[in-house]
Parts: structure tokens; sequence; C-alpha cells
């Protein structure tokens, strides 16, 4: 508190240590409105549930694509590929639409024998087997 003292040298230190508390709180106070000007602006943005489930959503949104695009690629081509071409890139088509599933169900031990059952596949000797690969690095 405020020595209640004349001021004069030998109360002189008192004043300065209330001044150095002054500051101090001064300081602190500014560091809780800091705080609470953070928190607001927290509050105001997505939650980490918003962000995880905007994520998963463009994950899907992103199989969903990559899906469409190995579908169209596999209509462009039919003419070109030979019997062997044509079995093992059926069955990478179903192994992609498994992880689909499995993403989609996020059984995480289902999901990791789905995909190494797709890098099986890719491995496969297939004229296209670069696409594979890369596929799978896209997906």
């Amino acid at each position: 508190m405020v020595p209640d003292v004349q001021v004069d040298k030998q109360s002189l230190s008192g004043y300065y240590s209330f001044i150095g508390l002054l500051k101090e709180r001064f300081k602190l106070a500014h560091e809780i409105s800091d705080y609470f000007t953070s928190l607001e602006l927290l509050k105001s943005k997505k939650t980490l549930f918003e962000l995880a489930r905007d994520a998963k959503k463009v994950e899907e949104d992103i199989a969903e694509n990559s899906l469409e695009l190995w579908e169209s690629w596999l209509n462009l081509i039919p003419g070109k590929l030979t019997t062997n071409d044509r079995r093992v890139l059926g069955d990478f088509a179903t192994l992609v639409n498994l992880i689909v599933a499995a993403n989609a169900n996020t059984n995480q031990k289902e999901l990791n024998a789905v995909f190494c059952q797709v890098l099986q596949a890719a491995s496969r000797s297939c004229k296209y087997s670069f696409l594979l690969g890369s596929y799978i690095f896209v997906s």
C-alpha cells in the first residue's frame, strides 16, 4: 500500500517499493488482459472435433475422386490391355474399393490388411504397374 508518511529522504525507499509493486501489478493485469483476448480468439476458431471432421471429409473426398479417376482411366484403355493386365488391374480396383470402404469404417486393422494387399497387387508384373504404385501414393 501507499506509505502514509511524509515524503522525505528516509521514506523515499518505501515509495520506490510501492512504485515497483504498481509496475508489477500493471504488468500482471496486462498479461491477464492478453490471456482473455487470446482466449476469446481461440473460442472463435473451429474446435478440434470440427477440424478432425473436416480433415476426414477431405480424406474421403480425395479417396472418392481417386477412385473415380482410376475407373475413368480403366474405361479409356480397355483395348490396350492384355488378359493378365485386366486381371491385375481388376484386382487392384477391387482393393481400392475395399480401402475406401475400410476407410469409411475406420477399422485400422482391416485398412492395414487391405493396404498390404494393394502393395502386393502393385508389385505384380503388369505393363501398367508403375501406375499402380503412383496411385497408392496419390490415394
